[in-house]
Parts: structure tokens; sequence; C-alpha cells
């Protein structure tokens, strides 16, 4: 799981501070990543991060 702050980029509108989603994130034990689509900030990192994931736990328990 990854934890996203979408629309970084519109910081005037900014309901939760960039701290709060740390702080959860820290205590959920997951990567943090604010991401804007529009300037294209962490969009690859946090993605990339998620497929790794998804990849890691598809794969079979070795004996």
């Amino acid at each position: 799981m990854v934890l996203c702050g979408n629309k970084c980029d519109l910081e005037k509108y900014r309901e939760v501070l960039k701290e709060e989603g740390l702080r959860l994130a820290t205590s959920w034990r997951i990567p943090f990543y604010e991401t804007s689509a529009h300037l294209r900030t962490n969009l690859e990192e946090s993605l990339y991060h998620l497929a790794r994931e998804v990849r890691n736990r598809s794969r079979p328990a070795i004996p």
C-alpha cells in the first residue's frame, strides 16, 4: 500500500498538511508521496513502488 496526497501543485487549496500525511503513513508503515499529475511530481515513483509491492506479494514463497 502507498499513501498519496494528490494535487500538491495547488498549495493554496491544501486541506491536509504534509506532516499529517507523513504521520499517518508512518503509523501504517507505508510510504507517503505528495503527487501532482499536472506537474508530473512523484507519479512514476509512487506507481513504481506500488507495482513492486504487488509483484513481490504475487510471487509464490520459496520453500
